[in-house]
């Protein structure tokens, strides 16, 4: 866990194979391209403040689970690209959410439970597809 961290630069934990469980950034506001690529035991993301996540930052994260980036806003390209393991992920904002390209590239389909911010759930969603992925359920939260 990082509980001071405001950011989280560029390469900063890349192929660190000594995060073994969930990391908890509650004080940080910007993730940088590839900073947990590569980290193959590290199973989840817990980031509230995060507004901004760089291109790649989770790429090839196959031991990753669970992502909570409950008020990004922008995603940078491929960032969960390769991400195989992926279970859950969570947004605030989908509606004025920034995706740069693909950012689902490399998960397998149907394998992701989606959870989006309650008040803009019912404009964005068309079954259980939602930025030309097919998720395995979507769901909204308070």
């Amino acid at each position: 866990d990082a509980p001071l961290a405001t950011a989280i630069g560029a390469y900063a934990f890349y192929n660190c194979s000594n995060l073994t469980s969930s990391v908890d950034l509650p004080e940080a506001l910007t993730i940088g391209s590839y900073a947990f690529a590569h980290c193959s035991k590290l199973t989840g993301v817990t980031a509230p403040k995060v507004a901004s996540v760089e291109g790649l930052a989770f790429y090839n994260g196959k031991a990753l689970t669970s992502v909570d980036l409950a008020v990004a806003r922008t995603i940078g390209q491929g960032v969960f690209w390769n991400c195989t393991g992926l279970q859950t992920l969570k947004f605030g904002y989908p509606n004025t959410m920034s995706w740069a390209g693909d950012g689902f590239s490399g998960l397998p389909t149907g394998n992701i439970d989606l959870y989006l911010g309650a008040a803009e759930f019912s404009s964005v969603i068309s079954d259980t597809k939602w930025k030309g992925y097919t998720f395995k359920s979507i769901s909204s939260y308070p």
